[in-house]
């Protein structure tokens, strides 16, 4: 977590942000969002920046980007990585909204980027980490082809051998961010949104890279279910 984020930008970001997803408490519903919206959960939407049609803001959002990508992030992945997710993401608070499931964003090694375009005190919902929990799968990398590929039983089976070494270490955060942080995890880090008990949205940008060969997310149906358990048990035993 790091300044890496001028304010002009931020603010900029934050307008557009505003323009482009303008859900409020009492606004519009899903089905008058224009396509391209999709809703991951209760009050969570989401917007891929590869189908938003304005290419001004498309530009403004990805000057973030330059920021890390040529320094930083090819220190941790090999070369031949690229980025695999751009989007707005808005966890509104109101009536129905809930924790995630934990999960990874990818079972292999990668990378994910997220941008507060607000500040997010505890009350609106920061993701929470189960750090620790990334050597659960794809220890050295873990290239597909590798007994956990195609998220299923081989998957879990690789989690379950790894768990006896991730329960010693597995601590449970969910840190308060400021617009201008840049929070950063490994992709297989077990992870959730939490609830936006707040009156005010929690906007924000998420960046995600993974290596060549290592496209998200990596799990099918079943790995998917007993992943979330996982993470259950895991941030259960973490407050003990």
């Amino acid at each position: 977590m790091t300044n890496l984020v001028p304010p002009r930008l931020l603010q900029t970001c934050v307008s557009t942000a505003d323009r482009h997803m303008p859900l409020r408490n009492g606004g519009p519903s899903y089905n008058d969002i224009s396509p391209g919206y999709v809703a991951s959960s209760a009050n969570r939407w989401h917007l891929s920046m590869h189908k938003c049609r304005n290419e001004p803001a498309k530009a403004t959002l990805a000057e973030c980007e330059r920021l890390w990508l040529d320094d930083w992030i090819p220190t941790f992945l090999r070369p031949g990585f690229s980025r695999t997710q751009f989007q707005l993401l808005r966890s509104e608070p109101g009536p129905g909204g809930a924790d995630q499931g934990f999960h990874q964003d990818n079972s292999r090694r990668g990378l994910t980027v997220l941008v507060p375009l607000c500040d997010v005190p505890v009350e609106r919902g920061p993701t929470q980490l189960l750090l620790g929990s990334h050597a659960l799968t794809g220890a050295g990398g873990g290239r597909r082809g590798r007994r956990g590929a195609g998220g299923g039983a081989g998957l879990v089976t690789e989690a379950f051998d790894n768990l006896g070494a991730v329960l010693p270490r597995a601590s449970l955060h969910a840190p308060a961010l400021r617009k201008g942080d840049v929070l950063v995890y490994d992709s297989r880090v077990l992870h959730r949104g939490l609830e936006n008990r707040d009156s005010e949205a929690r906007p924000c940008l998420v960046f995600r890279y993974d290596e060549e060969g290592c496209a998200p997310p990596g799990h099918g149906p079943l790995s998917t279910v007993v992943f979330r358990q996982i993470g259950n048990a895991l941030a259960l035993l973490a407050r003990l």
